[in-house]
């Protein structure tokens, strides 16, 4: 029998608020764990251990993979700086992106390339930093893992890694199984089953909610509700005629926060490294900083009321009502997708695209944009629209809720859909990966 091999995981993210990128490195680290304890990964000849720098950190139960807090710095710091000497003649494997470039004997987890691909949407520095980072995995990485093929390609394009040094995984969706829905959120919000339209909103320019907020108005009077979950100004829809927003609406900082791995690698795994109390994974604007105010928001208002004035009541803000939900918990955002007429993600760019994924599995109709990985991840199994025609999300919104036949079937389809990705897979392909790196 061999040696044992002592495997090292870049802790980090347990320092950094869930979101993105950092609930997808919980989910495949638990999902090792399970395997060690199942012995599908013979705990006589791996041992992986978890280092974090020192400070306030998530809590995470493991059985098998203890975590250990070592150095003296924090954030960046500590990753470029010590992180290399702490596992020296380790394998270190990355799960968020950012990995140290002293280092060659690693994994490295590259989700999307958006930091290149839209470049305007990151100040100077950051993305700069990360051009240096991503580009220098060429040698200091002995495999790059991403999420899909239509990444695997942007990364090849872009960084200038080899094909065959790029490995493609796809993530998983059954975290939503092990979630109960809270129904209750219905009520509490006045939403009929299958008499709404679900979308999540978000300041990244990546996610267009200037589409939906253009849908919706072009839309005009409709039978059905529209819910936003996440971070929306009133302002976007005309203060009068929106209902259910609550305190977490507007510039509050937990507006992006919706709790579900929404995969941008660039947006939200390069936040700073700040105590969890003080807010850490707040927004990031378009600039690369700390988001406080909605403007992003108030210039599609101005931007509304300028097209309203140009075109009589074609931009005009519907007599339905758009409600703001602002932070919904994991179970509530599960009952809002199992009883929404359809979900509505109009993306530009995405590495992988999980929301979508999540609604299907939770027998929701999804309407995405055919752009970036959302064809691939989604396959047949979506009704498809394009992302810089605000008309065509509208046409594509009608129907499907117009269509109770074609609901139906998106439902059955998107369910057995969804069972094909998961965690298991994930952290399985990741093992494989560690044993051909080792």
């Amino acid at each position: 029998m061999n040696s044992e091999q002592h495997i090292m995981i870049n802790g980090r993210f347990l320092t950094q608020s869930v979101t993105g990128v950092q609930r997808v490195a919980m989910e495949a680290v638990r999902m090792l764990d399970e395997m060690l304890e199942s012995g599908e990964i013979d705990r006589r000849q791996y041992r992986f251990e978890m280092l974090v720098p020192p400070g306030k950190r998530q809590e995470v139960e493991l059985r098998h993979i203890p975590v250990r807090e070592a150095g003296r710095m924090s954030g960046h710091l500590w990753e470029q700086l010590e992180l290399p000497r702490l596992t020296r003649g380790k394998l270190l494997v990355n799960l968020c992106g950012p990995a140290p470039l002293a280092k060659r004997q690693q994994i490295v987890t590259i989700h999307d390339a958006a930091i290149f691909a839209n470049r305007e949407n990151f100040s100077l520095v950051f993305r700069s930093w990360y051009r240096l980072m991503f580009t220098g995995f060429r040698i200091a990485s002995r495999k790059v893992i991403t999420v899909s093929h239509f990444s695997k390609s942007e990364i090849q394009r872009y960084c200038g890694i080899g094909e065959r040094k790029i490995a493609v995984h796809h993530l998983g969706v059954d975290h939503m199984a092990k979630t109960i829905a809270d129904h209750a959120i219905l009520a509490k919000h006045g939403l009929t089953p299958g008499n709404y339209v679900l979308a999540v909103s978000s300041r990244s320019p990546n996610k267009n909610f200037d589409a939906i907020v253009k849908a919706i108005r072009h839309l005009g009077n409709t039978a059905y509700d529209c819910v936003i979950v996440g971070g929306a100004n009133a302002q976007v829809f005309g203060q009068a005629e929106v209902s259910g927003v609550n305190g977490e609406t507007g510039g509050h900082a937990r507006a992006e926060q919706v709790p579900r791995p929404v995969v941008n690698q660039a947006e939200l795994a390069g936040v700073p490294d700040k105590p969890l109390e003080e807010g850490v994974g707040a927004p990031v604007s378009a600039a690369g900083s700390t988001h406080h105010g909605d403007s992003h928001a108030d210039l599609i208002a101005t931007e509304e009321r300028m097209a309203g004035a140009r075109n009589g009541d074609a931009a005009q803000t519907p007599r339905n009502r758009v409600k703001l939900l602002g932070y919904v918990s994991d179970s509530e955002l599960k009952a809002l997708y199992e009883h929404a007429g359809c979900f509505i993600y109009p993306s530009f760019y995405e590495g992988f695209g999980l929301p979508p994924i999540e609604a299907m599995s939770c027998g929701c109709p999804v309407i995405v944009s055919q752009a970036a990985s959302l064809p691939e991840v989604c396959g047949p199994h979506a009704i498809y629209c394009d992302p810089h025609q605000y008309t065509d999300l509208a046409e594509k919104i009608q129907q499907v809720m117009g269509d109770e036949a074609l609901r139906h079937s998106l439902r059955e389809r998107g369910l057995a859909h969804a069972e094909g990705y998961r965690w298991r897979s994930f952290s399985g392909g990741l093992f494989r990966e560690i044993v051909q790196s080792g």
